[in-house]
């Protein structure tokens, strides 16, 4: 039964996961990477995710999915440059901008990792709306909500970080 389930969901949704993977990362392979990632996520998860929102889930999972991996490059960047630093060759650009660009980079990213933590609802309307650039109302449909509660939530989750946050943003 969970497989005649899964099957249906995979034929019927497969197109979808992988539009939104190849629509950020413009490459085919990595699309069908993540789709294959999200797919297996919800073989894992498929009991817990009802029926009506099968659709919601595979698009945040996807989503999620794309911000990890882009995650994890810009990683892997970054330790590129901090080992390159002294190298004149590799740097276009002045130390000082550099290590600035890292830190503002780590900064999100903690961000992101703390607003997930805090609130996992406030985190998928960021990444949405944020990261994701989906209009306000395309976000609200997907995680099956108002867009004034939308609006409400993503107002909350930005004043959660500005106060968190403050003095790093300043400094």
């Amino acid at each position: 039964m969970k497989n005649k389930r899964f099957t249906k969901i995979y034929e019927e949704y497969r197109k979808l996961v992988m539009k939104i993977a190849y629509d950020s990362l413009k490459d085919r392979f990595l699309a069908e990477e993540i789709c294959q990632q999200v797919f297996i996520s919800f073989y894992e998860h498929m009991d817990e995710v009802k029926d009506t929102s099968v659709k919601s889930w595979l698009i945040v999972s996807s989503r999620n999915a794309v911000v990890d991996y882009l995650r994890k490059q810009k990683v892997m960047r970054n330790k590129t440059a901090v080992i390159c630093q002294d190298a004149a060759e590799c740097l276009p650009e002045g130390e000082d901008m550099v290590v600035e660009r890292i830190q503002n980079e780590r900064l999100s990213f903690q961000i992101l990792d703390d607003l997930r933590d805090k609130n996992r609802e406030w985190y998928e309307i960021v990444v949405a709306v944020c990261i994701g650039e989906m209009s306000q109302k395309e976000a609200a449909e997907m995680l099956g909500m108002t867009i004034q509660v939308l609006r409400a939530k993503l107002y909350r989750a930005k004043q959660y970080i500005r106060r968190k946050y403050y003095k790093e943003y300043r400094d």
